[in-house]
């Protein structure tokens, strides 16, 4: 892919004989492109549909380079599909752990609010 606004639209897949597909210098986002800033492959039809590419590929047959293999296949507007790859599990954890730290941070400045005032502090 290019430079980050690139546009692929397929309107039919050739029969596959294997093998992984490797999609490398993808720029886009994980929850589908906007027009003009990120590369895009767009499939024609219902993601569902015999022969889509979501029929074709499994999720171990595709791969992001950068972000590891799987896919998600999301709505383009109502008669096709955008193939977008799957956030790798340690981006999934870093999120979680940040909202923990933030829920920490909050209840530890609650409960030092309350001293300072002489109250229990709430739990």
């Amino acid at each position: 892919m290019g430079g980050g606004n690139d546009t692929f639209l397929f309107a039919a897949l050739p029969t596959r004989t294997g093998g992984i597909l490797t999609i490398n210098n993808w720029v886009g986002n994980q929850a589908g492109g906007i027009d003009g800033t990120n590369d895009r492959l767009v499939f024609l039809g219902d993601v569902a549909a015999p022969g889509s590419f979501a029929n074709v590929f499994s999720q171990g047959d595709v791969s992001f380079n950068g972000f590891g293999s799987g896919f998600t296949a999301i709505p383009f507007g109502t008669s096709s599909y955008e193939i977008v790859p799957v956030p790798e599990p340690s981006a999934i954890g870093i999120v979680v752990g940040l909202i923990g730290l933030i829920g920490y941070r909050e209840y530890t400045r609650r409960s030092s609010a309350a001293f300072q005032f002489g109250r229990k502090p709430r739990c």
